[in-house]
């Protein structure tokens, strides 16, 4: 992988409340023929400056938002840009989706190391404890605990329990995973014509 791509991008797209607010915002409520200043955003959003500046726009150019296809800036070189939605497929993607939440499973730093082992590290068709979970995760047990179910009822894994103890396997036929897959693959191609374009 290219040091310049986001390590997942799904991840990325999720990583921070004021990201998730910023992706509501040109989604679900912005006029896609209308630009807005910073100053309106801050307004709209309801979170500071330098929170959604982090996501869009700082001294190094275009940040994630930007990158991953979900925003653009107009009159880059202006004092003041102005910001729109997007025309890609990314935020088609996004504005048709109507599955499980993917925030869900990206947002949280503990959900997201869960759900980057099971969608990269597990093995089809191999079930894993508890234990084994937390100590390639790095997760402590009461974290381990309270999110390892938000994975089960997103479908992207299925629990196994015996008489001793409860495992988890990857569900390769989850219509999340697909989804997941699908977003991902968009907002890696997103983000590397836009990083050819940049540089």
């Amino acid at each position: 992988m290219n040091p310049n791509d986001p390590p997942v991008p799904i991840f990325e797209l999720y990583r921070t409340d004021a990201r998730l607010a910023i992706i509501d915002f040109f989604i679900n409520e912005a006029n896609r023929d209308e630009t807005y200043r910073m100053g309106e955003l801050v307004e709209q959003i309801d979170f500071s400056r330098e929170s959604l500046l982090k996501s869009l726009y700082s001294r190094n150019g275009p940040e994630q938002l930007v990158l991953l296809g979900v925003v653009d800036i107009e009159d880059l070189g202006a004092q003041i840009p102005h910001y729109s939605t997007a025309d890609t497929p990314v935020v088609d993607f996004l504005t048709e989706y109507d599955g499980y939440p993917l925030e869900k499973l990206c947002g949280n730093p503990s959900v997201r190391k869960l759900t980057h082992f099971f969608l990269d590290q597990a093995k089809i068709g191999k079930a894993y404890n508890g234990s084994k979970i937390q100590e390639v995760t790095e997760l402590g047990h009461y974290a381990f605990k309270d999110h390892i179910d938000r994975l089960v009822e997103s479908s992207i894994i299925v629990e196994n329990d015996d008489e001793w103890y409860t495992q988890y396997q990857f569900n390769q036929d989850s219509d999340v995973f697909e989804d997941i897959e699908t977003l991902n693959e968009l907002l890696y191609q997103e983000h590397k014509m836009r990083m050819k374009q940049i540089t």
